[in-house]
């Protein structure tokens, strides 16, 4: 790799760099669940709040997309009590006061997804 700085060219940091990458998987996790379910409640900046908290908490790109393209962003809302805009707390919430999540996120992703071959 050149090590020379072309004129012009900044150089960011890794910390930078690997905030960048994150918002590209935001970006694209947010182009293939926009179409979700509750989106209209929740509106993009909220839709997007919630993938990084679901990546912040360690889900990958496939349970994020299969939560975020699920009903559980319905739920969120509703047992917050909410019929305006929910948020990722509420989704956070929601994720917290189920059991065995891990187990319901993986019948998440087969069923939005079918088996793994």
């Amino acid at each position: 790799m050149n090590s020379k700085k072309l004129s012009g060219e900044k150089k960011i940091t890794e910390a930078q760099f690997k905030r960048n990458i994150r918002e590209i998987e935001v970006a694209r996790l947010f182009e293939e669940t926009c179409s979700g379910y509750s989106f209209d409640r929740y509106g993009e900046g909220n839709w997007r709040a919630s993938i990084r908290m679901l990546l912040d908490r360690g889900f990958d790109h496939r349970a994020t997309q299969a939560i975020m393209l699920s009903k559980w962003t319905r739920w969120a809302g509703d047992a917050a009590g909410k019929d305006s805009r929910v948020n990722s707390l509420d989704l956070a919430r929601f994720i917290d006061s189920q059991r065995d999540v891990l187990a319901q996120v993986d019948e998440l992703v087969v069923g939005t997804f079918g088996a793994a071959s």
